[in-house]
C-alpha cells in the first residue's frame, strides 16, 4: 500500500521481547537499510500503530551456570596511564613500537606482552597523546588506572542456561 509517500512493510525480528525484536528487524533487514545504515529506523512512521504478531515465544533461561577460576599466587597491580579520545570516549590503541608502553605478564604462558592501551609513565602517555593530536586534529585525555600486571585476569565466566529468542512478525508504515 502506498499513499502520500507512506509504504506499509512486513518483516520478522528476533528478540526476547517485542522492542528488542523490532530493533533487530529495523537494523538487520537489507530492504529497509538499502538507503543507508539505520535508514529503516529513521523512516519508521511511529504515528501509525505497529502491528505485532508473536510467531515463536522466547525461551528465557531459568538457571545460570558459573565457572570460577581461583587465583593462585599474588596479584600484582601497577599504576598506569591510558589515553581516551574526547570525541568517541574510547580508549586509544597505540602500535606496539610506541615508546613507554606497559608490559603485562600473560598468566597462561608466563611471558611479558606489551599493552597497546596503557603506558608505564605519565609523560610517555602525554607525549603519545600530543603526537596523536597533531596527526588527527582531535583532543585527548590522559587518565590514571590500576592495571593487573601479574596474576589471573579472569575471575569467573557466567553463562545463561538454555534460552532462545522469540520471533515476531511486524507490519509497520514507513515514510519515503
Amino acid at each position: 500500500m502506498s499513499n502520500n509517500g507512506i509504504i506499509e512493510r512486513t518483516g520478522y525480528g528476533f528478540g526476547y521481547d517485542q522492542s528488542e525484536a523490532l530493533v533487530d528487524w529495523l537494523t538487520n533487514n537489507d530492504d529497509l537499510n538499502a538507503e543507508g545504515i539505520n535508514y529503516g529506523q529513521e523512516a519508521l512512521d511511529r504515528s501509525v500503530p505497529i502491528m505485532v504478531q508473536t510467531v515463536k515465544q522466547p525461551r528465557k533461561a531459568k538457571r545460570v551456570h558459573t565457572s570460577s577460576f581461583p587465583q593462585r599466587g599474588a596479584r600484582k597491580f601497577t599504576t598506569a596511564y591510558r589515553v581516551i579520545s574526547n570525541l568517541t570516549e574510547a580508549i586509544v590503541n597505540f602500535s606496539i613500537d610506541t615508546e613507554g608502553l606497559l608490559e603485562v605478564e600473560d598468566p597462561n604462558t608466563n611471558t611479558l606482552q606489551t599493552s597497546t592501551t596503557h603506558f608505564r609513565r605519565q609523560m610517555n602517555a602525554i607525549n603519545a597523546a600530543k603526537e596523536l593530536a597533531r596527526e588527527t586534529h582531535q583532543s585527548y585525555t590522559v587518565l590514571i588506572d590500576k592495571v593487573l600486571t601479574s596474576g589471573q585476569l579472569t575471575v569467573a565466566e557466567i553463562k545463561p542456561g538454555k534460552s532462545s529468542p522469540g520471533e515476531y512478525r511486524f507490519t509497520a508504515a514507513f515514510k519515503y
